[in-house]
């Protein structure tokens, strides 16, 4: 260490201000990093984060997790314990305690810094969306880490250079020594990420769905399938449909056509279907993450742009001519992504015609069918605070998100249903 840099540490610890710098940080940091913990435990709202925020996207994101665990749970044990390390640090503490502090401050702070450099690369490289709280907190980090590390007495050898009053030196092997214990600890934290992929899928208890009885009007008799203790009811006849409305089950999928994990479970969905088709329904209704006509989200995401759109048209298509509904689901939700919105609309007038798309497109039941779903995801959202998409209502239980596999989808279909893959209905 230069001369210059040594008097300018000296004078640091000396005053003592870089303490109190330290400290305000990682409180900063624990303030913030205990609220999202909270949110993380309890799956409450967090507050001025919307359904489709950047901030709701990076903390139900598998990076916000190691091996199902909330990060901000470790952060918050390190932000501990690096606070009560700096009061081992007063002027008048012997040197033992000092010995200590920088025994754990040193590793603390090497910590915080590339955990907080690892999260904020997720946020801008891989989610692509940015957390203002997880920010906040890596910021309060940073700060505490890098004012750890300025201070710390790197010395060439403490025997070659006398404490300076009393304080203790930190030889390059020990810090080396320190340095290597958190980089251990970071590759733990990044490999235990990199290598578990946790099921994004949250369950909430709701009241369960019903079959009603049959309908009787001018039109042949109904089936009806009802939710939430009646308050949305279906027409199996009528409403967008998987399947056979005869079947002895149903559950219903609220789903975006631009919505990457809405794509992922449209393929788990179809395995289901084709394992129990004789015994299983799904009401199918695609609900847009567009504030073009969904008051409940404040603004658009880029990648759902236009999805109002693609709604309207699939709709169009089921009410144009309900038997091609499946060549359009599958061809839409084939690619990675969603097709042009002229492209669908071009393809969707080449599947059931023109004339009989426009009619349909141009339906007042469209636009009420529409309403619907958007009010279905309205009461999960304002009701069971849950924002995320896609979302199935089996049984008692609200499933938002993706499976990790159909597996997982099995499971919960043989626990509500009693349905097993490959023997139909299993007993209860």
């Amino acid at each position: 260490m230069s001369e210059q840099k040594k008097r300018s540490v000296d004078q640091v610890h000396a005053s003592g201000g870089w303490l109190w710098g330290v400290r305000l940080a990682l409180v900063g940091a624990l303030g913030v990093g205990s609220y999202l913990a909270w949110v993380s435990l309890t799956g409450a709202a967090v507050a001025g984060c919307g359904p489709t925020s950047d901030c709701h996207q990076v903390l139900h994101s598998r990076w916000a997790y190691w091996f199902g665990v909330p990060v901000s749970l470790g952060a918050l044990l390190v932000y501990v314990t690096a606070v009560t390390a700096s009061f081992w640090l007063s002027p008048a503490a012997p040197a033992a305690a000092q010995r200590k502090a920088w025994h754990v401050l040193v590793p603390s702070a090497v910590l915080i810094l590339g955990a907080a450099l690892w999260f904020a690369g997720l946020q801008v490289a891989v989610i692509k969306a940015i957390c203002p709280y997880c920010m906040a907190a890596h910021g309060c980090g940073i700060l505490a880490a890098l004012l750890i590390l300025w201070a710390a007495p790197f010395r060439k050898a403490a025997a070659q250079e006398p404490n300076a009053k009393g304080r203790v030196s930190l030889s390059p092997a020990l810090a080396r020594t320190l340095v290597m214990l958190a980089l251990g600890g970071l590759g733990v934290l990044v490999g235990g990420q990199v290598w578990y992929q946790r099921i994004s899928v949250s369950v909430t208890s709701v009241p369960a769905p019903s079959n009603a009885p049959p309908l009787v009007s001018q039109a042949p008799v109904s089936r009806v399938f009802q939710i939430y203790n009646g308050l949305f009811t279906f027409n199996l006849h009528e409403v967008p449909l998987i399947g056979k409305p005869e079947a002895r089950h149903t559950f219903l999928s609220l789903f975006d056509y631009t919505c990457h994990h809405c794509r992922l479970m449209h393929g788990h969905l179809m395995e289901a279907y084709n394992s129990f088709s004789n015994d299983l329904a799904i009401v199918s209704l695609p609900m847009p993450l567009d504030s073009a006509c969904n008051p409940s989200i404040s603004q658009t995401p880029k990648a759902h742009a236009d999805s109002c759109d693609y709604a309207r048209i699939g709709l169009a298509v089921w009410r144009a001519d309900r038997s091609r509904m499946s060549d359009f689901d599958d061809w839409i939700f084939t690619p990675p992504t969603p097709p042009p919105l002229a492209d669908v609309r071009q393809y969707a007038g080449q599947l059931v015609g023109v004339d009989k798309f426009v009619q349909a497109w141009q339906s007042e039941w469209i636009s009420q069918q529409l309403q619907r779903d958007i009010a279905i995801y309205s009461t999960n959202y304002i009701h069971y605070r849950n924002g995320s998409m896609p979302q199935l209502v089996i049984g008692n239980k609200l499933v938002s998100g993706t499976f990790r596999s159909s597996e997982d989808l099995f499971k919960v279909l043989g626990q509500e249903f009693g349905l097993q893959r490959g023997g139909g209905l299993g007993a209860k």
